[in-house]
């Protein structure tokens, strides 16, 4: 028997002899050649060298000692680990599953060495509810079917409750079984479980696989199901199902199907007491997939209406012969359009280029991805860097994991290719003979650490029975590899990433996505015969910050399936290898920071596609995806490809945000709310180190120094290094925003004090703050509301026009809004300090701008009252009381106004009102925004002498 090394020749040669054939599939349109006719027989040539020297090295090693899957083989496995690096990252994944309340047995049967047994089941992660934490589906295996070509089968699951299940999250680490209540709890022999929406109206429906039919249950939107197999014809199609792609290949708007075929399982057709000997072991036929013929696979194309129709075999993309397992949607070949590639169980898998004419061509052998090993899992990641998707696949024992790297990138512009390339660089990455042990399953590439490149977890167990007790399979260690960055490679860390990734078991399905929405990626895995492992990621990431992104479109494909969504690294402190982080305490940077050991460069490309990860009969957490940032405290730049094709672009984000967006609204952006928790529990902790106190000290005051010398970006970097420092401090947080204010960005001094409210909901400052930048957003919005035509600044450093001068519907919606968090703001900063007359003020000129002139003339009384120094209170009462005719009673308020206001002349003014409190000087003189250009006309009224009808017939021609 040949042994691994032998194999894997083998293959590559006979791969690389394929490259040079014809496209296998009929109809495909003709791609571009590899090479020349010349060229092209020069490779069949040097092809039959390179297989016959293997044949002869193969035959010489005739005596090599047989490797046998777990035991270990002189030459082999003695030196399949790699040396781990000093600078390795502390991973530490910790299992929480039964603490969190995700508690299911998987399969609670005896095994009786049947395939379908063996091979589930897996799990689906989504918000079913719409509460925006990620809910979990777990598959599970329940009794098998009875029906032609199945024999008798007697076990103690006719009792059990083989269930599958859904858990509803509650947002803080916690689950609730609300599988009765939802009514999704489908008993079946179940495989893979998909979300989607099949409508077009919001919510995810839930597609199940099984062995005998596929399921498919409606959402009503608030998390209960309702059978609709039959009505969208889902049930009329008999099979062994297995892995799903979710997509929209077709490009008409609305989400398909692709579902797997295994193969055509029939009992009867072999003698149930029948074996083989594999690898040493005595392995029963009914559970070896070679001996049943393969099963061709379905296209579900949606009507638009949530109905769907099998149109595989029109599509060229039925593939009868293969055993499929997985597939995903994604444009492998750059043209814009959702490729598909099958990865197939001891069978070609198929790379399937989408022509865009609702057809697919085989472009298997000519991309170099035609592989006959026992593919199981698979995932699609930009795992080098290179802006382009690059394939992994998972496999069974003795045959390693392979590692497409995509070629597109490295042959030049100009260069002249096939449509796609891709070679398999496992083992030059450090994946490849680390699994010769191991049967793989479900992969996920994820950032665990923040560093910007992409780790990869993969979940193993295997099919090969236990030698002493046939009822159970061989447990086996999930793998962790750390991504260490070009040249160096992946190194599997699993063994010192905590106690969970030491335990051997048998993973089959696994999925990654954020469970407490603190932007470090978790891990759900399915283990068959016990239940689900929740892995949540521990990793110490102090001075990394991260963004999570979260699509949605308004209509048809509503959770953007197939959307490309690419990330370009800003400056900041931190940003690149080595940056400017002080010390490493906390939990977390609220800003960035520090650099734990390096990061993406700035410039450096984060690409990830939306819906097209892969895994094993499991889906990653939908319409939702992550980066790490390293140190960086804001992306440059945040793009998104909609699944159509049409981009759009936000600019500066500030770090350790939930970033939403729906396609055509502006993106709204919010603390990620798993590290608010974190940093509100250390707000009170100052450093432990000694050292590190003073350092922050001596930050603070530097930061004091540079703000009052009106260098607000200097001492904006000061105040982010303190906070890598010492996470939550309110001092801090609440400076850091008004050096952002002072130097003119919003955006980022928006984020800054909403981070200040939800860490310290009793600063009063801060609140106020909050609510005058909303206020001088809710004016701009008052113009286009009003008709004018201008353009309306927005959260995040978003521009939205009205486009034509008439009032826009949707403008004065978004200003009651907005008109609402400043009112709300407030009231808040007045309940703290019910002594303050600022709120008062503030709150009549969120009524004036609302229209409430009643209201907002007692405000302005109780705030002049309140407070004898107070100019706009007077100033804005007499505009009030000139619009309701009363010229004595407005005279008599612009004199105070002017009298007050020139008492307080030659301090200046400054954009966040924070001042030298030595001198009574305003911090910078610097000119306010355009939008606040109404509700700032009281800043120098003593230096105009215009009466009232001049006075205050130009401040309403400035206010609606």
């Amino acid at each position: 028997m040949a042994g691994p090394a032998q194999n894997r020749a083998q293959n590559r040669a006979l791969n690389w002899a394929a490259a040079a054939g014809p496209v296998a599939r009929e109809g495909a349109e003709p791609v571009v050649s590899i090479l020349a006719r010349k060229r092209t027989r020069r490779s069949l040539l040097l092809a039959l060298i390179v297989l016959g020297a293997v044949l002869a090295w193969q035959s010489l090693r005739g005596q090599a000692e047989t490797y046998v899957p777990g035991e270990n083989t002189e030459g082999l496995t003695d030196s399949l680990g790699r040396a781990l690096p000093d600078d390795r990252p502390p991973l530490l994944m910790t299992e929480v599953a039964q603490s969190s309340g995700l508690v299911m047995r998987h399969f609670p049967g005896v095994r009786s060495n049947r395939l379908p047994e063996d091979m589930g089941s897996g799990v689906a992660l989504g918000d079913v509810d719409g509460d925006g934490d990620t809910d979990a589906y777990l598959v599970n295996l329940g009794p098998l079917p009875h029906g032609p070509g199945n024999l008798p089968l007697d076990d103690d699951r006719a009792d059990a409750d083989a269930r599958c299940r859904l858990f509803a999250n509650d947002g803080a680490g916690r689950f609730t079984d609300v599988t009765d209540a939802s009514g999704a709890g489908l008993e079946v022999m179940g495989m893979a479980a998909a979300f989607l929406d099949r409508e077009g109206d919001g919510d995810l429906d839930l597609l199940v696989t099984a062995y005998g039919t596929c399921h498919l249950l409606d959402n009503d939107g608030a998390g209960a199901f309702r059978d609709v197999s039959a009505a969208s014809g889902i049930d009329r199609y008999l099979g062994f199902w297995s892995g799903v792609a979710t997509g929209d290949p077709d490009r008409d708007g609305d989400v398909d199907a692709y579902v797997c075929g295994y193969v055509q399982f029939d009992e009867a057709s072999l003698d149930p007491t029948s074996s083989s000997m594999q690898y040493g072991a005595d392995i029963p036929a009914l559970i070896n997939p070679s001996a049943f013929e393969g099963a061709r696979n379905l296209l579900l194309l949606n009507d638009g209406e949530g109905a769907f129709e099998d149109g595989a075999e029109a599509a060229g993309v039925a593939d009868p012969d293969g055993r499929g397992l997985g597939a995903m949607f994604c444009d492998l070949t750059g043209d814009g359009l959702p490729d598909l590639y099958v990865a197939n169980d001891v069978s070609d898998n198929a790379l399937l280029m989408n022509m865009g004419d609702g057809t697919f061509g085989d472009i298997t052998a000519r991309a170099l991805v035609g592989d006959y090993r026992g593919a199981m899992g698979l995932a699609v990641a930009d795992f080098d860097g290179d802006a382009d998707p690059d394939l992994f696949i998972t496999h069974w024992v003795a045959q390693e994991n392979a590692l497409y790297a995509n070629l597109a990138g490295d042959l030049g512009e100009g260069a002249q290719s096939p449509p796609a390339m891709f070679m398999d660089e496992a083992d030059r990455y450090g994946l490849g003979q680390v699994a010769l042990h191991t049967v793989g399953w479900g992969a996920s590439f994820v950032d665990l650490d923040s560093d910007g490149r992409l780790d990869l977890h993969v979940a193993n167990g295997h099919t090969i029975p236990v030698r002493d007790n046939k009822l159970l399979l061989i447990p086996q260690r999930d793998h962790l590899f750390w991504n260490a960055g070009p040249g160096r490679g992946f190194f599997e860390l699993g063994e010192v990433a905590g106690e969970a990734l030491a335990e051997e078991t048998v993973s089959r399905g696994s999925a990654s996505f954020d469970l407490e929405l603190d932007g470090d990626p978790d891990l759900l895995v399915m283990v068959h015969g016990s239940g689900p492992r929740l892995l949540r990621n521990d990793t110490p990431l102090a001075g990394r910050t991260a963004l999570v992104v979260r699509l949605r479109q308004p209509t048809g494909n509503t959770f953007a399936l197939g959307a490309r969504v690419e990330l370009r690294v800003g400056g900041g402190a931190g940003a690149g290898a080595g940056g400017g982080g002080d010390g490493d305490g906390g939990s977390g940077s609220t800003s960035g920071g520090g650099d734990r050991g390096g990061g993406p460069a700035p410039g450096a490309v984060q690409v990830r596609w939306l819906g097209s990860q892969g895994s094993y009969l499991s889906q990653h957490a939908v319409g939702q995806t992550g980066f790490g940032l390293g140190g960086a405290t804001r992306a440059e730049s945040l793009t998104v490809v909609w699944p159509d094709g049409v981009s759009e672009v936000l600019h500066d984000v500030p770090a350790d945000r939930l970033v939403t967006w729906t396609r055509g609204s502006p993106p709204r952006l919010e603390p990620l709310p798993g590290r608010v928790a974190a940093w509100r529990a250390s707000a009170g902790t100052p450093p432990p180190d000694p050292a590190q106190r003073r350092r922050f000290h001596e930050l603070v005051d530097q930061a004091a120094d540079l703000r009052i010398a009106g260098q607000p970006r200097a001492a904006a970097a000061s105040y982010e290094r303190a906070l890598s420092l010492w996470p939550g401090h309110d001092e801090c947080l609440y400076y850091l925003a008004n050096c952002w204010l002072e130097a003119g960005d919003t955006a980022a001094a928006t984020q800054g004090f909403e981070l200040v409210t939800l860490i310290h909901p009793r600063s009063s400052r801060a609140w106020m703050q909050r609510g005058k930048l909303l206020l001088s957003s809710a004016s701009a919005r008052a113009e286009v509301a009003a008709g004018a035509g201008s353009r309306a600044v927005v959260a995040a450093g978003v521009e939205a026009s009205s486009g034509s001068g008439a009032a826009s519907p949707a403008a004065a919606d978004d200003l009651s809004h907005t008109l609402d968090q400043a009112r709300d703001c407030f009231e808040r900063a007045q309940d703290i300090n019910g002594e303050e007359s600022g709120p008062v003020l503030q709150l009549g000129l969120v009524e004036l701008l609302a229209g409430r002139l009643d209201d907002a003339a007692l405000r302005f009384e109780e705030a002049a009252r309140t407070n004898a120094r107070d100019v706009p209170s007077r100033y804005f009462g007499g505009y009030l009381a000139w619009r309701r005719g009363d010229a004595a009673r407005a005279q008599a308020l612009l004199d105070e106004a002017r009298a007050v206001s020139s008492g307080a002349a030659g301090r200046g003014h400054s954009v966040s009102a924070e001042g030298d409190t030595a001198t009574g000087e305003a911090l910078t003189a610097t000119t306010p925004a355009r939008a606040q250009r109404g509700l700032a006309r009281w800043h120098d009224v003593h230096q105009r002498d215009a009466g009232i009808e001049a006075e205050y017939g130009a401040l309403a021609s400035e206010l609606p």
